[in-house]
């Protein structure tokens, strides 16, 4: 059983080697070919269907599933299927298998990327909850427009922060990882529109927010500081608060427990793997 395990844990990182190695295929054609021919001998779930604007469509090979997605190197996220991608990354790794959405639920995607959390969300709940997510830049930005087309959605352009204004957005090209904090490997700084969670809130009569999901690359407690008078508000708050903060790579689950913990949340779950963090506010139960 070990040696069946060795040579599998061989095989999948091989695998993802290979795929490494493919994505400098600078031709779309000869790329999605490629990676169609490995999809059918490694077996992956998916498979692209096009690329356009430098956005890959992938689709499940036994189910209507797709998404766009904009990078080559997280291709091998979806190799065990889009269904699998989506459920293990906000059941398991943001905490969220037991919390239940309504047709009163409000969501609040920071960090949202292509989407991915509305589109699982959508699925599951049929489009019943309302979803309003924010991401900075605007390749990633276009990508979620067009991967939540579907249902009360409100797609923003914008990074989120602790205090409105505009904002240098540091950006790793290869990865699709930005942050409004200054990091190693920055291969491009743009320029972007900031604002806060109490303005944002304030200003589209946000009464109640069920799911407050936070991925900031970093930059996770000055969010919070400018959301001090919505806090009260958020039932659930799940961030991401692992060693990614600035050049040192810090952590920021200190800094962001030190802001919530006063304010009456507790912490209920961890995902030890990339330290995402659950928080429930007691004060609301």
């Amino acid at each position: 059983m070990k040696t069946l395990k060795l040579i599998f844990k061989v095989i999948k990182r091989l695998n993802f080697e290979l795929l490494g190695s493919v994505s400098n295929i600078g031709n779309n054609l000869i790329y999605k070919t490629t990676i169609n021919i490995l999809s059918f001998l490694f077996r992956y779930k998916i498979r692209i269907i096009s690329i356009e604007k430098n956005f890959l469509k992938l689709k499940e090979k036994k189910s209507n599933s797709s998404i766009f997605i904009c990078y080559k190197s997280r291709l091998e996220y979806y190799v065990n299927g889009i269904d699998f991608r989506l459920r293990n990354l906000v059941e398991n790794e943001y905490l969220l298998k037991n919390i239940d959405l309504d047709e009163n639920s409000v969501v609040f995607d920071i960090g949202a990327n292509i989407g991915e959390f509305g589109v699982f969300l959508r699925k599951k709940y049929k489009n019943i909850f309302e979803y309003h997510a924010f991401e900075p830049s605007k390749h990633d930005y276009d990508a979620c427009c067009i991967n939540n087309k579907d249902g009360k959605n409100f797609i923003n352009n914008i990074g989120i922060w602790s205090t409105p204004g505009n904002m240098k957005l540091y950006n790793k090209n290869i990865t699709g990882d930005s942050s409004l904090i200054e990091m190693d490997n920055c291969e491009f700084v743009t320029e972007i529109a900031a604002d806060t969670i109490d303005n944002y809130s304030a200003n589209h009569n946000i009464k109640n927010i069920k799911i407050l999901k936070i991925e900031a690359e970093g930059g996770e407690p000055e969010i919070l500081e400018g959301a001090l008078k919505t806090l009260p508000k958020v039932e659930y708050i799940t961030a991401d608060l692992g060693y990614e903060r600035g050049y040192k790579n810090e952590q920021t689950f200190t800094a962001f427990a030190n802001i919530l913990m006063p304010k009456g949340f507790e912490m209920i779950d961890v995902f030890q793997d990339r330290l995402t963090v659950i928080f429930k506010n007691k004060l609301l139960f």
